[in-house]
Formats: structure tokens, C-alpha cells, sequence
């Protein structure tokens, strides 16, 4: 599975030549319509797949309305190099030698680098590594973030995705169009809240990808072509084009999740939630564990799919209680902006994640230091349930 963490190291099928250009001049600086910075973190058992999406990218490269424009850093010791992708050729403009692909500075700095060279009324980040959710663990096994780099053994945290949110605004001057993760299970409610105030839309997948990821050649083949579009029709369009892809199509079948969110509709979400918190923390256990028990869940357990969990509630709760479900589950589908899924084990995903861990003693004290936890009601819910239902992991 791509953008998970592996057991193994991939061998490398293609040689590092065969990326290389001779042509290190970069186009001129006129404005178009997009630039599509995609920081891709290959520094890791990911390496193999980096290579083939960059040349995915090549099959289509930039013309008169789109840039496109990644830093990738490969495993193997070998460089960080930055490429400005032309149709049938890569086109690489600066050799950076070894860098620290898991630090939001690294990431900043080459934002702040494409902007520059590159500049354009609108643009997308891609964030192309590992994901794995909202927060980081700094023990062995399973981590939780985005952008892991195996030779500096370092990755980003979903606090520092809110730093890097920042930066990035006051590079450009104005919200980022799209924060996009190429990358696993990072579509949750409380990594969007960690960059609600700075970016337009996320995009990302709920449940693992597979090793091939996005179809750069598929979504860029519109993306080059159809002229003023909006970032929700850029997302659609990527949402689309991933989910055809596993749908035998170019790359194969897949059990996949795809979805974009407005970030502007986040706090909204985030208030009905709370109202509904405080009902749930009032008695209905037995309806919170039964729907827990029947909830669409994705490869981390703990993560499950928020609208089929209010959807599930809703039918069994009564009086304020029903109304504060019933608002909730219209603010969250006011939040996921679109959404695609495919395969019968992903039917329930609707588009974004939340935080619930099967029990009291798998909850991680660590969410509370998020952003979310702070101001939203949902933590308290979690222990006030776990207090009440004494449920194991078993009984889920």
C-alpha cells in the first residue's frame, strides 16, 4: 500500500539518468492561470513509485495556463532535485543536494521558491509521502503525520502543518487554493481544522492508498487543457480521475477513498458538533456504541467515517438530541465539498474522518494537545462514553 509505512524497501526499477534533462533554464515569469507545487518525499521505500509519477507528469507537462513544478527527494543517498515537467521532459532546474523532506521548512522553502519562479493566480501544494493522521508518536511502530523521510528520520506533525499553513499564506499573499496529501488516511476532521483559517480546500483520502497513488496523467490531461477553472473544479476533477483509476482503470483495481473539503465551513461543522457533544455526554451511550459498532472504519481503526456515524445515530435519538444530529449531519455535508469512493469495504465513506478509538485505554492523550481538541467538545464526549459504556475493543 502506498503512502503507508512498509516492512520492506522497494527496488528501484529506473535509473536516476533517465530523469535528467540538460536544459536547467527555467521559463520566464508570466503569470498563468496554476501552479501545481507538488513536494514529492520519495526519501523513504516510496522511491520506485516517486520516479513513476513524475514521469506520469512528463506524459502531459505545463503549456501556456498551467505550471507544473515538484521538489523530489529519493531514497538510496541519492539527491533532492527541483524540475520545472514539460511534455516528454522533466526538466530539472536545480540540484539541492541531501535535504530534510520531513521539516516544514524544507517545505516552505520550496513553495516559496515555485511561487516565485513560477508564479500564478491560483495554486495547489501537493504533499506526496506516507500519511497517516493527526499526530505524531515518538515511539517505534506507527506514526501518525505526513512527509516521512527515512534519512533524516524526521516527518511533519499536524501542528506543524498549521505553521506550514501560515508560512505559506504570507508567501503568497492570500489563503493557498488547495492543500492536497498524495498520501494516506490524512482526510480528518482534525487535520482540517489544523489549516482551516490559511487554505481554501483540502484534499486527501480517508482510508491507505495504493502504491501508485494519484493518476498524475490522467487528472493533469484535463487540468492543462480546460481554462478558468475554479479550486473546487480542480479537486473535482482530481477526486474524479483517482477514482476512475482504480475503477479498472489505468492503474488497476483498488479499494480506494478520494474527497475534497471547503475549509471555509469548518468551524460551522465544528459548532454543531459541539451542541451534539453535549447531548451525547447526556445519557444515549447505547446508541453511540451501537453505531460505533457498525460505523465505517478505515485502516487505523480508531479513524471513522463522521457523516455514516451521524447517520447512524440519528434514527435512534429523539428531542434536542435528534435535532442536534440532524443539524450536524447538514453541516458536514455542507463541509466535504465532494467526494468518491470505490470498492464495496469503503460503500459507507462519505468524505471525512474523525477520531474514535474503540476504548478508554487506546485513546491517545496526545489528541488533546491538538488544535481541534482544544475547542471542540469532542474529547469530552469520547471520555464521558468511554466512562459510561466501559466498551472493549472487543465489543466493537
Amino acid at each position: 500500500m502506498k503512502k503507508m509505512l512498509f516492512t520492506g524497501i522497494l527496488s528501484l526499477g529506473l535509473a536516476a539518468t533517465s530523469l535528467i534533462s540538460t536544459n536547467f533554464a527555467q521559463t520566464p515569469k508570466n503569470i498563468k492561470e496554476w501552479t501545481y507545487l507538488i513536494y514529492i518525499n520519495a526519501d523513504n521505500n516510496l522511491d520506485k513509485f516517486g520516479v513513476g509519477d513524475l514521469e506520469e507528469m512528463a506524459e502531459i507537462g505545463s503549456n501556456e495556463n498551467v505550471n507544473i513544478v515538484v521538489q523530489l527527494d529519493r531514497a538510496y543517498g541519492k539527491p533532492a532535485k527541483r524540475y520545472f515537467v514539460q511534455k516528454g521532459d522533466t526538466n530539472m532546474v536545480e540540484d539541492l543536494g541531501e535535504v530534510d523532506m520531513g521539516s516544514v521548512k524544507t517545505l516552505t522553502e520550496f513553495v516559496e521558491w515555485g511561487s516565485t519562479n513560477y508564479p500564478a493566480e491560483h495554486y495547489a501544494t501537493v504533499i506526496w509521502n506516507h500519511g497517516s493522521g493527526w499526530n505524531k508518536r515518538a515511539t517505534n511502530g506507527v506514526f501518525k503525520g505526513i512527509s516521512y523521510d527515512d534519512q533524516s528520520g524526521n516527518h511533519i506533525t499536524t501542528a506543524q502543518l498549521t505553521g506550514a499553513a501560515k508560512d505559506i499564506r504570507n508567501i503568497l499573499g492570500k489563503k493557498l487554493d488547495i492543500m492536497a496529501f498524495d498520501a494516506c488516511l490524512m482526510q480528518m476532521l482534525e487535520v482540517s481544522y489544523a489549516m482551516k483559517d490559511d487554505v481554501e480546500i483540502m484534499l486527501a483520502s480517508q482510508e491507505t492508498e495504493p502504491g501508485e497513488g494519484w493518476a498524475y496523467n490522467d487528472s493533469l490531461k484535463e487540468l492543462v487543457n480546460k481554462k478558468g477553472l475554479t479550486a473546487q473544479e480542480v479537486s473535482t476533477i482530481i477526486v474524479d480521475t483517482y477514482d476512475a483509476s482504480y475503477d479498472s482503470g489505468s492503474q488497476g483495481n483498488s479499494s480506494t477513498t478520494q474527497s475534497w473539503v471547503d475549509l471555509s465551513k469548518t468551524d460551522a461543522l465544528v459548532d454543531a458538533l459541539n451542541v451534539l457533544a453535549e447531548q451525547l455526554m447526556d445519557g444515549h451511550k447505547t446508541q453511540l456504541k451501537s453505531a460505533v459498532a457498525s460505523v465505517q472504519k478505515f485502516y487505523y481503526r480508531s479513524n471513522v467515517d463522521l457523516i455514516h456515524l451521524l447517520e447512524l445515530l440519528s434514527p435512534n435519538l429523539s428531542g434536542e438530541a435528534s435535532d442536534a444530529c440532524k443539524k450536524a449531519i447538514i453541516a458536514a455535508n455542507a463541509f466535504v465539498g465532494h467526494h468518491a469512493t470505490h470498492g464495496s469495504k469503503m460503500k459507507n465513506s462519505k468524505g471525512t474522518a474523525i477520531y474514535f478509538p474503540a476504548n478508554g485505554y487506546s485513546f491517545s492523550d496526545k489528541y488533546l494537545k491538538l488544535e481541534f481538541a482544544k475547542v471542540s467538545k469532542w474529547d469530552e464526549m469520547l471520555k464521558s462514553f468511554y466512562k459510561a459504556s466501559k466498551t472493549r475493543m472487543q465489543d466493537l
